[in-house]
């Protein structure tokens, strides 16, 4: 109705291109919706699922290929690269619609590839028998640190941030560590050595002072365990190297 009033006084292309620009969204929106619901369907239920990872991304595409088709069809494809190519400063940074795009799906990319690094460690066999599960859990989680740092300098390069800035902030981190983030920065080193050292993995049986249960999980910055009472105890990391711990499955489950 507000289309053929405005083509009414005048405005007919400009209510032409509103209501085929509006079309293309409803048709945009129910691709999604689709493609989400499919995706649900794969993941048959399960929390946990590398279809669900997929869903953010999808959605994000095609919100990427209709902002892309709106400004091809009211200008052409100079209109777009125009758009796309728009920057402004914020600091050290230069922010353009290409850049955030790139960001965001790019983002979701790696999410979804570290996933599936995860549970393609669950099919690799050694000498005919599976990888151990604490094994893969300090490979997955060594390959998530790598790929998110490589993320962070990728970002820095789609922003044009030069490297000279991020000297400053090391320096202002070194600063902070001095001072109140020394725990913090204790923890992560302690659970690279812990991660890496093998002397507590995910599925252990241990004892570490007046805690004795299963470890469910284990991060850089703590280490959560089980109790035979079912009690969830979040231990930081910088505590096992500060003591004995008593690992009962060692050397054998």
């Amino acid at each position: 109705l507000l289309s053929g009033a405005a083509a009414l006084v005048g405005f007919g292309p400009q209510a032409i291109m509103l209501v085929q620009a509006v079309f293309m969204l409803y048709l945009a929106v129910y691709v999604s919706g689709a493609v989400q619901r499919w995706l649900e369907a794969l993941s048959a239920g399960r929390t946990r699922s590398i279809a669900h990872l997929a869903q953010p991304l999808a959605v994000t595409t095609l919100a990427a290929l209709y902002i892309a088709w709106v400004l091809i069809f009211m200008g052409g494809p100079g209109l777009m690269e125009y758009v796309f190519a728009m920057t402004f400063s914020v600091g050290k940074a230069t922010v353009s619609l290409d850049a955030v795009s790139g960001l965001v799906i790019s983002f979701f990319l790696l999410r979804l590839l570290q996933a599936w690094f995860q549970e393609s460690l669950a099919f690799i066999n050694f000498r005919g028998k599976p990888m151990d599960p604490g094994l893969a859990h300090t490979v997955g989680a060594a390959f998530s640190y790598i790929t998110w740092t490589l993320f962070i300098l990728f970002s820095l390069h789609l922003f044009a941030v030069p490297l000279g800035a991020v000297t400053w902030i090391a320096s202002g981190l070194s600063v902070g560590i001095g001072f109140g983030l020394k725990d913090i920065v204790n923890n992560f080193i302690s659970g690279l050595i812990i991660m890496f050292g093998g002397a507590v993995k995910k599925g252990d049986i241990i004892q570490q002072g007046k805690n004795f249960g299963e470890v469910v999980d284990l991060s850089v910055r703590n280490t959560i365990m089980r109790t035979l009472d079912n009690t969830t105890v979040i231990i930081p990391n910088s505590s096992f190297l500060r003591g004995e711990i008593v690992n009962l499955t060692y050397q054998d489950a």
